[in-house]
């Protein structure tokens, strides 16, 4: 059985999603050079003690200065309550300023 414990994460990793492309062009993995600040993801406690885990990616769309346009579920982690809390945590987030762009922001949740 699954600790109670647990952990949830942002882990970039530089590869690009596979798959179609989004907007017309492929949006790449979030570097941690583009986070400025970061809100960690509530590990949330029903889903704990279910022993749900799994990985959440985000399409996050950035306009000029790095301001949230959007923020989006591309891959399901196969659990509502996490992807939810994903996006609550990553509509947060502060993002250093660059030119609009799209970014995949992988948020994974773990039980340890």
């Amino acid at each position: 059985m699954p600790s109670p414990q647990g952990e949830a994460d942002y882990t970039p990793n530089g590869n690009p999603l596979q798959g179609g492309e989004l907007g017309g062009r492929q949006p790449r993995m979030a570097a941690t050079a583009d986070v400025i600040t970061r809100v960690q993801p509530v590990y949330p406690l029903a889903s704990r003690r279910r022993g749900e885990q799994g990985e959440t990616h985000l399409l996050v769309r950035l306009g000029p200065g790095g301001v949230i346009l959007s923020v989006e579920v591309t891959a399901s982690s196969g659990y509502p309550s996490l992807d939810a809390s994903a996006l609550a945590a990553v509509k947060k987030w502060g993002f250093s300023p660059h030119p609009p762009k799209e970014l995949i922001v992988p948020v994974i949740f773990r039980l340890e």
